[in-house]
This record gives C-alpha cells, structure tokens and sequence, in this order.
C-alpha cells in the first residue's frame, strides 16, 4: 500500500468512526423483537474449512494436527451431515453452488461421497477428465463452505466382484490400488494432490462389503481361489495330517475330514449368505469353521493392509476406514480393521433399544464412530426416530452423524433427505445438539469382549447385551486373540465360550458364558474350571440377581450359572461393583443413562431428556405429564416429539429465547399440549414460527393484573404455561426480566419495529473500518519490527564473516611462517648436514647466532656461484 494512502486512512478513519458511533449509539444492534431466522444455522460452520491441518486420533475422540508440527489443534470436533452418490454424475457447479449453501444453512459440516471411483471413471479404470473437472469443483465448494468430506471409494460392484473378492481377489485389491495412485496424486482445487487435501478428512475402502459373507449360490467362485491359501494356512497350523485329524475330531471321535481329505488338499468352508455364519455347537465342522473364519481374518486384514500402505505412501495422512458392514462379531471385526468404525442403521421410531443395539454393535471400543441413519425405509414418527437417536449418539459420544441421502433433482418416487418434510426444515437444530453435544457424553465404557474362538463360535446373540447397556452406559466391542487386559471402564464376556484369559486386566469385569464349550474345538467342556481361573483370591460376595448366581468381589463378578440378559440384573451388578450410581440404571421400568439425562420408561415408550442447554420428549405423552429439568411437558397421548433450545447463548434455564419444536408422528400432524417453565420474576410472550422463518402474531402474553389507582402490572408467578395450539410446528418463547416495583404503571405490549435502516448500514461500515485501521497499524508496526530484525541479522552476518577473515587470514600467515622455517631447515641439513636449530644442548640465542651465519654463508656461496 502506498505511504500517500496509509497517511490518509490512518486521519480518514478515526474520524469516521467516531461520526458512525454517534450516528448509531442510540439503536441497539438488533431492533427490538427482531429475531434470526430459526431455520438457518450457517454460523456452526467455520469458513472456509480444511484450515486445520489433517484428522487424526486420539483414543476414540477425533483432533486435527497442525501440518507441520503434529500439535493438536482442537478435540471438540463432532460431523453432521448427509451422504451424496456421484455415481450417476457430478453436478454442474451452478447446482453445487445451491447445493453446499443450503448445506451450510442446515448446519452440515460433512459430506460422505459415495462410490467415487464409479463416479470418476467411465466405464474403465481411467479417470474422467470431465468428471474429475467437476469434482474439483465440488470439493472447493465444500471447502468454502467448511464442510468435510468422507470418500467411500469402492462398492464390490464398481470394481465387478463380489464382497469376498473384493478382499480375497488380489487382481480386484490391484485394481483398487491402481486407481489411488492416479487419484490421490492428482493435484486438485487447493494446488495440493488430492492425499492431501485437508477437506478429505475420511477414506473408506468397501462400501457395506465384508468377507465373512456371500450372496447365495457364490461359494463355488472362490473354491480355487482360496483353496490354496487355506491349505497353507492349515500346514503352518497343524504341520502334520495327524495333528490336523487330532484337532478336526468330535468328541466321539468322528472325524470332520470329508472322503479324500488330507493336510495340503482341504476344501474351504461355508459363507454365510448375507450375514455372517452361525456357530452350530452340534455340528462336527466347528473346528473345520472356525479354522476357516481365522483363515479369512488373516486374507481380509492382509489385503486391507494393502490399501492402507498405498495410501500412506502416496501421502494421505487422514483417518482410513476399512469397510461398514457389521452383521455378526467376525464382519465387525473385519470392519474394525480401519482407523474408524462405521455402520448404516433403519430405525423407524417403534423401539429405541433396537436401534442402539444395532447402532453399537458397529462401535469398536476404542475407535471413533460414525454412524449412519438410512431415512429412506419408512414413513411415519421420523422426528421422534431423529431425536431419539441424536440424544442417544451424543451420551455414547459418537463422533460423526450421517442422516440419509442427498439428491439435487430426485426422480418421481425417489427418496432424498432434503425433500423430506419431516427431517429437513430443522435440520440445522439436530445438527447444533449433536455437533454441541447438548446432551453430556456417558461417564462409563462398557466393552463387550470377543476372543478370536468367540467371534467363530456365534451362536447369534451378538448385541444382545448392548441393546439396554447402550441406554445406560457408552458401549461398543472389544476383539482380542486371547487374553484381555484393561484399565478403564466395564468388560463383559461375550459368553460365546468358556475361555479367554482375563487374569490380567485391572478395569471392572463380569465373568460369563451361555456354553460350558471352552473353544469351538470342542476339546473340553470344563466351564466350572474357567471360571475359578477368574475368581479373585480373597474371598467373593455370594449374590442371587435375576436368578442367577453371582459371586461378586473387588472389580469382578462371575455369573456362575447364567448370563446377563436384560436392563435390570447389568444395573444390579454395576451398582454392587460400585460403578453405577443407585439412582442409575434401571428400576421400575425405567432405564437412566449414568449421565442423569435421558431417560426411558420401557412401560409406555416416552424417553425425556434433559441436558444444560436442551429439554425433550419423545413417545405419547398423556396429560399426566414427563418432567425434563425445569421444562414439564403434558400432551394428548399420541406421538411425539417435542424439543426445547436456546436461541441464544445461555444455557435453557436462564435463556431469554427459546426454540420449541413440536411434531407429531409424521409431517402433516398436528401436535397439541402445553409446556410449563420455571421462572421467576419474568414476563413472557409467545409466538409461533411460520414456515418462512418469521413470527406469527402474539400467541399469548404475561397476564396483566390490576392494582390500586386503576394501575396495572405483570402477574407474579413462579411457572410460565404456553398452550402448543397444533397450527404450528415451530414456536418462540421469548422472556424478559422484569422488576415487579417499576412495572405498576400501564403495561402495554408493542410489536416488533422495521429495522433500523441505519444501523444495517452503519454495522458493517464501522467492522470495514475498524479492520482496516488495525490492519494499517499492524502492518507498520510489524514492518518496523521486520527492518530491525533485517537490519540485527545483515550486522550479525557481517561481523560473522570478517571474524571469519580474519582467523583466515591469521592461519594462513602462520601457515606461510612454519613452511619457510621448515625449508630453510631442509636446506641447512642439505648444505652441512647438520641443523644447529634442532641441537637442545646448545643454548637458544647461540642456536640462532649460528643458524644465521650458516644462512649467510650459504647466501655468499650461492652469490659466488652464480658469478661463475
């Protein structure tokens, strides 16, 4: 900038300033009444996004780190967003302009891409151009925005296989990684290569596949190409027939080997067919089975390891993801390989515990979790399903919420989210509780543990226990080969064997099994001997719970003849191993989350919730009332949901406005009760929120009362009742403190004013010129300070370099000294054979006296000679 210009800016706008403040000191910063639109949330987002350097972890919370230093920048970080396919295509930039802004208003700060390498080839491993022009444009939009994206790379469709080749097949894993290597070094919108684009923040290798199961009639494609493999494995294991035959034996004897069959030519064993296979305790191929579901770990995990070393090579730096299928432990295990988990749920409002069995079954203890709500599979009681599973994921603490599919310009009869009635007008308030976490995450970690010889031998109880213990406590699995060891939280046994060794381990611990089998090799049934490798040394509480025998002592309880199945009898062990608070857990019906806010009563299915900065209600409320914190909400009985929020930013007992939102069991419902607040010494007015964002007129106000001298002031009450009317589906409670002394004179309420038009003006005028003051000031002072710093390192430099030249100087003149005295000792010894220089007897001044008139000597011989 100029010197003439600074000049002028540095007198210019002081004064301006000053003219604009004066202008404008008489106005608030928003006219009174004046509301935001309720419906917009673009402040969530920080723009532009991809700031922050790459997404890493740590435990199972998400941080960035700073590029270059590693530091975390921040560990509150939460996504919300939707998924987008580009399969079909990528949008013209126009509608991906429309697209990201009416994503930013919805509050969404994450994008999952489905099926890029679909949507960035055509028809062959090569990429588009023209597709991969679009994509830039779309990733710098979403950049803009400060929305980051999630890339699900490959369906086995796109790469033209099955789930079990897209693991096992080593042409389909080369296939996958080919197309990385073009992709992730492709420079993209930022001028950085795409592995590292700060806005992909997530990868994902297979899209809903696992190698644990086929579509019916599959098995025979893969009989060659596993055939191999698995013999190999067997011949590493067993080393001889023998031992093969020993281990591949029931009880009785019988042999589980077909006609044929030796060591180095077994065939391979079952899939199941779109899930993962069942353990039969009965059948002789258990061992067979459980050979074959480790063989298969070991193929899915090398050729997963495949595509992470490529990925890293290439410079990605962000969370790697392996797959979100989760029907059984081994398919979750497999999933589990990545950086994340994740799994796809259908939840359509009817039992809240199905649906976080469901949802935690997919959650790998220890890793951050994202999960994703399919809305497209039902109808009715969206808001109740949305608002249920939103409460929930943020007790659990999960880190990212995907809620169903984008679509620009959906079909007749197609689904999108952002059509949805239900879902997407507030949008952007489901976005705000999940992404602030309104609701306090859980203060306990249950795992729920699988061995290796537990997750081949599932009999089908997989997430059974985690259908209530994830309304009480953050819940997920933990896979382990054999031995088990922690120090945080609550471990159960899957139960699925009596084995395990679990003698290590530090954290809570409840011992358990369905089966007296201690491995699917079906060897010993010695239930009652695994459990005593458990049991402490000191003596164990005997305790009867739920019928079942416990003994129970510091950190561990063993359910001797039975398993924990249900709410009540986990509630009754983790309050005697001291974890769970009495008033926690459940009694009578109801189920408390350990944090103290939700609650579900399993008698009617009305769950509430209560956090700092939230109060709500879900299932048919009757007349009768549920109670959330300082919030009671009484409705008619039908279904419901009905939330409260700040508008501001005070927590929801000192607010002065508040959102409410209210649905009934689908869009076109209308929902009728009341809600009481606590407040003192407040007036109130009410208003309904029209669909444009606006207020409706005054639905009902404070009560006015009259006093002596026909005077009137704001009736006293401790409660504030507003009637939900059903015409709207969105209402404002606005409060305002009021001194009862200095409102006994003519209450009369007004409506909202126009804005001031100055204010609007002036606003942003003042902002311009405040920035461009402290700018012109910063950049002198740091102009000055940048000079001096020149000016210190350019004197430095000199005086480094002429006390170089110096010392240069000194060794080469002490250089040149030694080399002339060591030739004119050559020369003495030469001339007379003899250096009295070199002779210690003789005194020093003599050495020298004599050294010279040899050199004179030798000067006058040389003189004569030259005569000659």
């Amino acid at each position: 900038m100029k010197t003439g210009v600074k000049s002028f800016l540095k007198k210019f706008v002081p004064l301006m300033l000053a003219v604009l403040m004066v202008a404008t000191c008489a106005a608030p910063i928003f006219a009174e009444g004046e509301t935001d639109n309720p419906f917009i949330y673009s402040d969530l987002n920080k723009t532009p996004g991809g700031t922050y350097g790459y997404l890493s972890k740590a435990e199972d919370e998400l941080v960035f780190l700073l590029e270059s230093s590693g530091i975390t920048k921040s560990t509150d970080i939460r996504f919300f967003g939707v998924e987008f396919s580009i399969a079909a295509g990528i949008p013209t930039k126009e509608n991906m302009v429309k697209m990201s802004q009416e994503l930013l208003d919805k509050g969404v700060n994450f994008v999952c891409i489905k099926d890029v390498y679909a949507g960035l080839t055509s028809g062959t491993s090569e990429l588009d151009q023209s597709r991969l022009d679009a994509f830039d444009d779309m990733i710098f939009e979403f950049y803009l925005k400060g929305i980051y994206v999630e890339l699900d790379l490959f369906t086995p469709q796109s790469l033209g296989t099955s789930s079990v080749g897209a693991f096992a097949d080593s042409k389909m894993v080369d296939k996958a990684i080919r197309f990385l290597k073009r992709f992730f070094s492709y420079v993209g919108p930022n001028d950085e290569i795409y592995a590292k684009e700060s806005t992909i923040i997530m990868v994902k290798y297979l899209d809903n596949a696992s190698i644990s199961y086929l579509k019916s009639g599959e098995v025979n494609a893969y009989s060659d190409m596993l055939k191999t493999g698995f013999n190999e494995f067997l011949a590493k294991k067993y080393e001889t027939n023998d031992k093969l035959v020993n281990a591949w034996k029931a009880a009785d004897g019988t042999s589980a080997l077909a006609e044929g069959e030796t060591l180095g030519n077994i065939n391979i064993g079952s899939f199941g067919t779109d899930t993962d296979l069942l353990f039969d305790t009965t059948s002789l191929n258990s061992a067979r089975q459980a050979d074959f579901v480790a063989y298969l770990t070991k193929v899915a995990g090398e050729s997963y390891n495949r595509i992470v070393t490529s990925l890293r090579e290439l410079g990605y730096r962000s969370l790697i993801m392996c797959s979100d299928a989760s029907t059984g432990p081994f398919s979750t295990r497999i999933s589990g390989l990545g950086d994340a988990a994740a799994k796809t749920i259908t939840y359509d409002g009817s039992n809240i515990q199905t649906a976080m069995k469901n949802a935690a079954s997919g959650v790998i203890s220890g890793k951050p979790f994202v999960l994703n709500w399919d809305t497209s599979s039902h109808t009715a009681e969206k808001s109740k399903a949305f608002t249920e599973l939103v409460v929930y994921s943020c007790m659990q603490g999960y880190d990212a919420f995907i809620v169903g599919e984008y679509i620009i310009n959906p079909a007749e009869g197609q689904y999108a989210v952002n059509k949805d009635a239900e879902v997407w007008q507030q949008f952007g308030l489901f976005a705000t509780i999940f992404r602030h976490r309104s609701i306090m995450p859980s203060r306990t970690q249950i795992e729920y543990v699988y061995t290796t010889n537990d997750t081949a031998a599932e009999t089908g109880n997989f997430g059974k226990l985690l259908s209530f213990s994830s309304l009480i406590s953050k819940s997920g699995t933990a896979f382990v080969d054999n031995a088990y060891v922690s120090d945080k939280g609550l471990a159960i046994t899957s139960g699925n064997n009596s084995g395990g060794d679990y003698s290590a381990t530090t954290n809570n611990i409840i011992i358990q099994s369905y089966t007296d089998m201690q491995s699917p090799f079906m060897k010993s049934k010695d239930k009652l001997a695994w459990l005593n490798t458990n049991v402490e040394k000191k003596a164990m509480e005997k305790v009867a719970i739920s019928g079942i025998d416990f003994r129970i002592g510091e950190k561990r309880a063993i359910a001797v003849n039975g398993t924990v199945n249900d709410a009540d009898t986990l509630s009754q062990v983790m309050h005697k191993l001291g974890i769970l608070e009495d008033k926690y857990g459940y009694a009578n019906g109801v189920i408390s989350s350990d944090n103290g806010q939700i609650t579900y009563n399993t008698n009617n299915n009305v769950i509430t919730a209560n956090g700092n900065r939230i109060a709500a209600f879900t299932g048919p409320v009757s007349t009768e009332g549920s109670v959330s914190g300082s919030v009671t909400y009484k409705g008619s009985g039908a279904a419901s949901s009905v939330i409260v929020y700040p508008m501001d930013s005070a927590n929801l007992e000192a607010s002065g406005s508040l959102l409410i939102y209210a649905r009934g069991a689908s869009a076109s419902d209308t929902l009728k009760g009341t809600l009481t607040f606590k407040r003192e010494n407040c007036t109130y007015e009410f208003y309904g929120i029209k669909p444009d964002g606006t207020r409706s007129e005054i639905l009902s106000q404070t009560k006015m009362v009259e006093v002596e001298d026909g005077k009137q002031r704001p009736e006293v009450t401790t409660e504030t009742t507003v009637e939900l009317t059903g015409e709207y589906q969105n209402y404002e409670l606005v409060f305002k403190e009021k001194s009862v002394d200095d409102s006994l004179v003519g209450y009369t309420p007004t409506f909202p004013p126009r804005p001031n038009l100055l204010l609007l003006i002036s606003v942003p005028a003042i902002l311009f010129l405040v920035i461009a003051y402290v700018g012109i000031l910063l950049a002198d002072k740091l102009k000055i300070k940048r000079e001096e710093k020149l000016r210190l390192a350019s004197m430095e430099t000199k005086l480094k370099s002429r006390i170089a030249h110096d010392e240069h100087i000194k060794r080469f003149e002490e250089e040149m000294e030694q080399e002339r005295i060591e030739k004119e000792r050559k020369a003495m010894e030469k001339e007379f054979g003899y250096n009295p220089l070199l002779d210690e007897s003789i005194p020093e001044d003599i050495r020298r006296e004599l050294a010279a008139e040899m050199k004179q000597e030798q000067e006058n011989k040389k003189n004569t000679d030259d005569n000659k």
